[in-house]
């Protein structure tokens, strides 16, 4: 019984860091097209300079961990990198 609701408890965090990087990785940055405070230090498994989108299926894995799996979509003078987190990127 002690077992059981120990790993009830795990997968229960798991759950919420899970939803946490979810809410993150798309949101406000996806519609306005401006980078994250974070955007430089996720490697970009998918997207790169010039591509305006991307995105990542949930179970990838990537140099920072298993992605929970993320899209986003730039805007003009900024590029789409997806990796532990979809992250817009300023063109240089």
């Amino acid at each position: 019984m002690k077992k059981s609701l120990m790993l009830i408890a795990a997968l229960a965090a798991a759950n919420l860091i899970l939803l946490a990087c979810r809410s993150e990785s798309g949101s406000a940055e996806a519609a306005s097209g401006t980078p994250t405070a974070a955007a430089d230090t996720v490697t970009c498994v998918y997207g790169s300079p010039g591509a305006t989108t991307c995105s990542i299926d949930p179970g990838v894995h990537t140099p920072e961990g298993i992605s929970p799996g993320c899209s986003v979509s730039c805007g003009e003078g900024y590029y789409a990198c997806c990796g532990m987190t979809c992250t817009c990127r300023p063109e240089k």
